[in-house]
């Protein structure tokens, strides 16, 4: 699956995690980018793809946050979403707020042994 380049403007450096694997029953952090006091003026966006195709046991989810942090030791949550199926496709945009700090990652938690399925997380900005 490749990004539609009519949907997206991907911003410099912008992966946070290529074909990053579900984790199995645990979480797991992408990479660390920083972007900026403020998310430069909300004019970033994080996006979740999913790359390969993911599967869940019943009753099992997957939480997808992002997270930000000024010195990468402290982390808080600035959004978080949970999926109770097998999510495809497009399956997150976040606006960085004015509130985001200097560096921002994506988590993925999930409560399922044999979760798997990989995914794409990137930036993108957003077209004014």
């Amino acid at each position: 699956m490749g990004i539609d380049f009519s949907k997206h403007i991907p911003a410099a450096d912008s992966w946070l995690k290529k074909a990053m694997a579900l984790p199995k029953n645990t979480s797991a952090d992408s990479d660390v980018l920083s972007v900026g006091e403020g998310g430069q003026n909300s004019s970033l966006c994080v996006n979740v793809d999913v790359n390969a195709a993911i599967t869940l046991t019943a009753t099992k989810v997957l939480t997808i946050a992002i997270k930000t942090s000024a010195d990468g030791t402290s982390w808080k949550t600035l959004h978080s979403e949970t999926f109770d199926e097998a999510p495809t496709g497009h399956v997150l945009d976040y606006v960085l707020p004015p509130s985001c700090k200097e560096k921002v990652k994506a988590t993925l938690t999930t409560d399922d042994s044999s979760a798997d399925g990989k995914v794409d997380i990137y930036l993108t900005y957003i077209p004014r």
